[in-house]
């Protein structure tokens, strides 16, 4: 049974008939469900803030409080699992103490629920959790997909670590909740996601680049930079891979397109690392 909208999809039944199986038979999603799985929540992160109910965008009205969404903000901040009440209610309420915390924690999480489902937040031993049987999150399935490179042997073959390559990159559409910086918490997940995905994608390029293969590791750190125009690490590695490819006119520009991001967006000069690194390539 667990299998059935799984089976459903791959024999080419469609998706709502799949997610009506899901939700007439309550059935936990396995534990290797990955997004094509037809859960009955999902919620984006990473780029636009999007909720999906039943396959569905959820509508969001302007005249609603932002304390449920920031509420489901913020757990999804600090992991999705195990989130004290105590911490979430002085993020939100800091100035609320004792029963008035409490009780304004009860309403957004009542209100919360009956936006995004009364089953898809599991409260339990004072600490919130997002159901992980019914409810996806980009943020969590990058996660995932982070601790597979880590796994990956450095004998794996080319295709495994383009595979996983492709896969972090279809979920890291853009910054954790882009534009929200009401929390304090939330620009620490974001920071820490953006440098955790750097830092992977790095290197699978790294091993491509023991087998010799610049070319698709030189196409890899071009996707990672038009995610992280200023991860100048990753703009060095290409700048490296088109050299030893001959492509030294599009090193330069690699260069100069970094130079003019780290100019506009920061009003700073690139590294004496990055400086050093093209001249040589001035020098030829």
């Amino acid at each position: 049974m667990p299998r059935l909208a799984a089976l459903a999809l791959a024999h080419g039944i469609d998706a709502p008939f799949a997610l009506h199986l899901v939700r007439r038979h309550a059935l936990p999603a396995p534990p290797d469900a990955g997004e094509h799985w037809p859960w009955p929540l999902r919620v984006r992160c990473l780029g636009p803030f999007v909720i999906e109910r039943d396959g569905q965008p959820l509508a969001q009205s302007r005249k609603e409080s932002r304390k449920p969404l920031d509420l489901l903000k913020l757990t999804i901040a600090l992991g999705g699992t195990g989130v004290r009440i105590e911490k979430l209610t002085a993020l939100l309420w800091p100035e609320a103490e004792g029963d008035a915390a409490q009780n304004s924690f009860d309403n957004a999480l009542h209100r919360l629920r009956k936006l995004i489902g009364e089953t898809q937040l599991v409260l339990q031993s004072g600490a919130l959790s997002l159901n992980a049987a019914s409810c996806w999150t980009d943020a969590g399935a990058l996660a995932a997909c982070l601790r597979e490179i880590d796994d990956l042997p450095s004998s794996a073959e080319e295709a495994a670590a383009l595979r996983l390559a492709d896969r972090a990159l279809a979920l890291y559409q853009g910054d954790f909740l882009a534009g929200d910086d009401a929390h304090p918490e939330v620009l620490l997940a974001r920071n820490r996601m953006r440098a955790a995905f750097v830092r992977r994608m790095l290197a699978l390029g790294a091993l491509l680049e023991d087998r010799a293969e610049h070319a698709a590791a030189e196409r890899l750190y071009r996707r990672v930079v038009e995610r992280e125009p200023l991860a100048e690490d990753t703009v060095r590695r290409l700048i490296r891979c088109l050299l030893v490819l001959g492509r030294r006119a599009e090193a330069y520009e690699a260069y100069r397109h970094c130079r003019q991001q780290l100019s506009v967006l920061l009003g700073i000069a690139p590294s004496a690392e990055t400086e050093a690194l093209v001249e040589t390539l001035r020098r030829g």
